[in-house]
């Protein structure tokens, strides 16, 4: 396997800045596919590609944008002004950084969203339909409305930074020392920090999933006819 480079930027957005995880192929005469944009879930970051990237970016190069509010971007500005987070306002800010990163519709990229990431493609892709070529969507929390409703009651609730003293060394429990997946506990700690980052406004991303209309955005995605690959986590 050939090695790539990594390295970690900022990008330009509505919002302020939008941080971005890239690589590239080091062998300057590598053929080069169209550029991949890699959405992730929240309250994550694009970090959780970071293992990923030696394999996708042999033959492209490859971008892993923070969700706007995430990671080292900034949050939108709407909801620092009090307005509800909603999947929209991610979609339209990452554009803003693929803009600023030189794509357009002459110069496409594809996307990979995971979860929260499903949604921001279909919201970044439905605002800037030349902007993007093809999709793979992983895991869309798709729910009736009505089922919707119930998770957001369960779900959106203030994440307890700084009310509870026990929050942060109970979800570090959970996630490092208690945690059952194959993980390092290295990568275990890795993934524990890119939650606590998000810090309370966190519950940002549920708040917007739970709240998204996925039947009206997917019928609007399906009407642009992009050739879209979707995967199940079941």
């Amino acid at each position: 396997m050939a090695t790539v480079n990594i390295w970690k930027h900022y990008a330009k957005s509505r919002d302020g800045q939008v941080h971005v995880l890239s690589a590239k192929p080091t062998t300057a005469n590598t053929p080069r596919k169209t550029p991949l944009i890699c959405l992730h879930q929240s309250p994550m970051s694009g970090d959780v590609f970071e293992e990923f990237l030696p394999v996708i970016a042999q033959d492209r190069l490859v971008h892993c944008p923070d969700t706007p509010g995430f990671g080292g971007s900034d949050r939108p500005l709407k909801v620092r002004n009090g307005a509800k987070a909603n999947i929209e306002n991610f979609g339209l800010g990452l554009a803003d950084a693929l803009t600023d990163l030189g794509y357009s519709e002459g110069k496409p990229v594809d996307l990979f969203g995971f979860h929260t990431g499903s949604l921001g493609a279909i919201e970044l892709t439905l605002a800037h339909p030349g902007l993007v070529r093809r999709m793979i969507l992983v895991g869309i929390p798709y729910y009736p409305a009505e089922e919707r409703s119930a998770m957001e009651k369960r779900f959106v609730t203030p994440y307890a930074f700084l009310t509870d003293p026990t929050y942060v060394p109970d979800m570090y429990r959970r996630m490092v020392l208690n945690a059952t997946n194959d993980r390092s506990n290295e990568d275990r700690f890795a993934a524990f920090l890119g939650r606590m980052r998000a810090g309370p406004h966190g519950q940002d991303g549920p708040d917007a999933v739970w709240s998204y209309d996925a039947d009206q955005g997917l019928s609007a995605l399906a009407a642009l006819k992009k050739p879209t690959l979707f995967f199940s986590l079941q």
